[in-house]
């Protein structure tokens, strides 16, 4: 079923809606073709339906009784001698004699009969087409919004904004076509595409089947547009973000086009820019609706942080855990190694800072990040085969790869350390509590948290 509503795009509940119309109408076609020709040769129906099972709607006109069913993946037509759920109409000699049964007919007419369902549904199969096209399919680009930290895709080096042009050397026009890329492909992916930036890039991907999976992934999702929901359902911003305390309000239908007056041509690049200036008021320029007129707006986003305080609290320090995955290509490729522990880090002209004890481990990304081209000091637990493990100072260079861009999908989900191009999960033991706080005489060293929660 996964695969099925990946191949077929079923994932909105009002695709799915389309989906079955469409699938009446398709239906409603192909029964009228089996009714108009047995009419047309003389045969009693009985009753025309759309659907199976118990009748739940029907009305009576002439001889006919059409009705819609409660199953409604089909139709059928019942003629009189001819019954599917009772066979035993076709060899009633009282029913064969009638001259209105279909079996008295003769055995070009019962073709006719028979394969009219068809032929009506390729004739109309240009209509429907045509129709669709006229009203608009609407379809996702190629272009990815989201990279799960430590998925093939991300062990790849894709980006989100990247967009995928090729996989295995076919053309893909929709993120649909790279869902069935994926699904087909094989045991390796040749992908070919552009950065948001503009440079082309090959790669090689290794597809997984995670646990609970019916189909291989390589964890990537669509983009997100510049428009802001117009949807009185759905909240433009959410509450006790930035965001929300922009200055004019956002409105629905709100189209980004620049922040700090850089343009901004896709959802990738605005993320990057609004990370880069996490700490800093920003101000978005937004197209704005007003009657018939389109209208710039200049507003004005205070300071906020696109990262995380810490997802047990600022009184709380918490241990991290040890790498599971390095980016291929990366400035970690060749100088960590998986099961390495990230203990100190020392930004350029900064002391040595125990992480988890006295750094945030979700502080992390933003400190590597905030070092892009410089040189960063990393202290690391090396565990050796049959020994104890061994501590090694690396210096390593950070990308200019912002933080949060590939930010975990839920709690058990590792931390991506995307500059450097490793992730690591945040572990659950407490290493220390800060003295007076909240949690001062609750939590103690070495508790394990299993489940943290709020209330409002």
């Amino acid at each position: 079923m996964e695969t099925l509503i990946a191949l077929f795009g079923l994932n909105n509940p009002l695709s799915i809606v389309y989906a079955a119309i469409g699938l009446g109408f398709v239906i409603f076609v192909h029964e009228l073709g089996h009714f108009a020709v047995a009419k047309w040769c003389g045969v009693r129906v009985e009753r025309f339906s759309i659907g199976f099972g118990p009748v739940i709607w029907s009305y009576i006109r002439g001889e006919t009784e059409y009705a819609l069913s409660l199953i409604p993946i089909g139709g059928y037509v019942k003629m009189l001698g001819q019954d599917d759920a009772d066979p035993s109409q076709m060899t009633d000699e009282q029913i064969t004699k009638d001259p209105r049964s279909f079996m008295a007919k003769s055995v070009p007419q019962r073709m006719a009969i028979i394969s009219a369902g068809v032929i009506m549904n390729l004739l109309t199969t240009p209509i429907f087409f045509g129709t669709a096209l006229m009203l608009g399919l609407e379809t996702n680009p190629p272009v990815i919004g989201a990279v799960g930290p430590g998925a093939p895709a991300w062990v790849a080096g894709l980006q989100s904004g990247d967009t995928i042009q090729k996989i295995n050397n076919k053309e893909i026009s929709t993120f649909n076509d790279i869902m069935r890329g994926v699904i087909f492909g094989g045991d390796k992916l040749e992908i070919t595409g552009t950065r948001a930036t503009g440079e082309s890039f090959q790669t090689t991907i290794i597809p997984q089947m995670n646990k609970g999976q019916t189909r291989k992934t390589i964890g990537i999702g669509p983009s997100a547009g510049l428009k802001l929901a117009n949807d009185a359902r759905v909240p433009v911003t959410l509450k006790g973000t930035a965001a929300s305390e922009a200055k004019p309000a956002l409105e629905g239908g709100d189209f980004i086009e620049a922040v700090n007056g850089e343009k901004v041509p896709n959802y990738a690049i605005m993320q990057r820019l609004l990370s880069k200036n996490r700490d800093k008021t920003v101000t978005l320029t937004v197209a704005r609706k007003s009657g018939k007129e389109t209208r710039q707006e200049q507003i004005g986003v205070p300071d906020g942080d696109v990262g995380f305080t810490g997802i047990f609290g600022p009184d709380i320090c918490v241990d991290i855990g040890q790498i599971t995955t390095i980016r291929t290509g990366s400035p970690a490729e060749g100088k960590l190694q998986i099961g390495d522990k990230i203990t100190h880090v020392q930004e350029p002209g900064k002391s040595s800072v125990e992480v988890g004890a006295k750094l945030d481990p979700l502080r992390l990304p933003e400190v590597l990040a905030d070092s892009a081209g410089k040189a960063v000091r990393l202290k690391v637990l090396r565990q050796k085969s049959g020994g104890d493990g061994e501590t090694l100072e690396i210096d390593i260079i950070p990308e200019d790869r912002p933080a949060w861009l590939d930010p975990p999908a839920g709690p058990d989900q590792p931390l991506a350390l995307s500059s450097i191009g490793v992730t690591c999960h945040v572990l659950h033991t407490v290493l220390d509590v800060l003295p007076k706080s909240a949690a001062d005489g609750s939590i103690k060293p070495n508790d394990q948290i299993r489940k943290e929660w709020l209330e409002v």
